[in-house]
Parts: structure tokens; C-alpha cells; sequence
């Protein structure tokens, strides 16, 4: 049997001038030289990427069958149909794409008030950020998702007595459920450092130095969804 060889991919983030709607993914297989991550829209892409059970080559043009679960649709006079299952053919560099963009949308963090909402709608690095204290650093309420808002303003709003709208109108990670199991916190006191581990994508993990405006996150996995965690519970 021939034996596979498998390249470590990098992939890296840049921001526009809006933070969340400007965001560009990038990837490498040397760590030099690096290639923009197509953008990626078609739902059954992405649900081809979540299912795919091979593991990533570090072949961009690689192309990867997938086989999609048919799907059960109730009509109006209650009569269930049925599709049948569905072949997708995916490459390597879209679900590499896939993959980075699903993992930041449920999994990125960032300190409350790290980010800024100006009055034309733009979504900045707040200047005036100087770091969660020590009494809100183990606080998960302090967490936001580094994403663009799927609750409702109000929503949001309404979860704090002492909200202020430029800055709270981001999802808390208590959104994502279940929020007790879905994130660790450790705080490391000596280093004035706290470190969330993401318990949804093993592998994803948000830093943040207290008292300061350094922050950020980090993913090294193999892209795969722990789907065994709510019987882990």
C-alpha cells in the first residue's frame, strides 16, 4: 500500500475598514508564499465540507466526492417526500474556504468593547479599548462572537443593564448552545492572561491579556466538528 503524504496548511485572516464585512482569508502550504480562499456561497458547499470524513491532503485542486443525507420535506396535506442522497464533488481549496469561514463565525471571540459600531454602520477597532479588568475577564457575558449579529438589536440590548449600543451589539457567546460546555475558560494570573477553548472545534482557541488591548484567536485542528459533545454533557 502506498503511503499518503499530507502538507500542513496555514490559513490567516485580514481585515478592510470594516472588520467584520471586509474580511479576507488567505492560505499556505509553506508559510511563505500565500493564495486568497475563493468566497464561498452555495449551501451544499458548505455542507459538503462539514460531512467530508477525509482528512485535508494539501492539494487545493484535489477534488473530494461527498455524499449529502436526502432530505424530508412535510407539504401542506401532511405527505412526507424524500429525496435521494446527493453526490457533491468539492475541492480541497472551497472546502478549506468552507471550513475557516464556518469555524470564525461560530467560534471567533472578542473582548466586549474590542470592537466599535460608528453612526454610517462601519464596524472599526475601538481606539479606546484598554482590556477587560480582573473581575471581568472570567465573566463569559464579556465574550462577544466575531461576527456579524444574527440576534436582534434589541435583543442584544436587552441582556445588560449597563449596555451601550456603539459596543454591545454583537452576539454574546451565550448564544451559542449550550454556552456552559461550549467554551473554556482558564485564566492564567501569573501571565495576566485568560484563554477560552472552543469544546464545538477542538483545536480553536481565544487569548486575551487583561488590562490590555491584545487579543485574538487561533484554530490548529483538523477540521472536524465535535459532534459528540452534547453526550459529553
Amino acid at each position: 500500500m502506498q503511503r499518503q503524504r499530507f502538507k500542513r496548511q496555514s490559513a490567516a485572516q485580514n481585515v478592510g475598514p470594516d472588520c467584520l464585512k471586509d474580511r479576507k482569508y488567505f492560505y499556505s502550504l509553506d508559510g511563505f508564499q500565500w493564495l486568497m480562499l475563493p468566497f464561498i456561497s452555495g449551501p451544499k458547499i458548505f455542507q459538503a465540507a462539514i460531512l467530508c470524513p477525509d482528512p485535508f491532503y494539501g492539494d487545493p485542486s484535489l477534488l473530494i466526492t461527498v455524499k449529502l443525507d436526502p432530505t424530508f420535506e412535510v407539504d401542506t396535506n401532511q405527505v412526507i417526500s424524500a429525496s435521494l442522497p446527493e453526490l457533491v464533488r468539492i475541492k480541497e481549496e472551497d472546502r478549506l474556504a468552507a471550513i475557516v469561514f464556518i469555524i470564525t463565525e461560530e467560534c471567533g471571540i472578542c473582548p466586549r468593547g474590542a470592537l466599535y459600531k460608528l453612526t454610517d454602520g462601519r464596524i472599526v477597532p475601538n481606539q479606546m479599548f484598554r482590556g477587560l479588568n480582573d473581575l471581568q475577564c472570567e465573566d463569559f457575558s464579556y465574550y462577544q462572537i466575531f461576527r456579524l449579529p444574527r440576534n436582534d438589536l434589541t435583543l442584544n440590548l436587552s441582556k445588560r443593564s449597563d449596555y451601550n449600543y456603539p459596543i454591545d451589539f454583537l452576539d454574546s457567546v451565550d448564544c451559542v448552545v449550550p454556552m456552559s460546555k461550549a467554551f473554556s475558560l482558564n485564566l492564567q494570573r501569573n501571565e495576566r492572561l485568560v484563554v477560552i477553548k472552543s469544546c464545538i472545534w477542538l483545536g480553536m482557541t481565544f487569548f486575551h491579556k487583561i488590562n490590555s488591548h491584545k487579543y485574538g484567536f487561533l484554530y490548529i485542528g483538523d477540521g472536524k466538528k465535535n459532534y459528540d459533545l452534547l453526550f459529553m454533557l
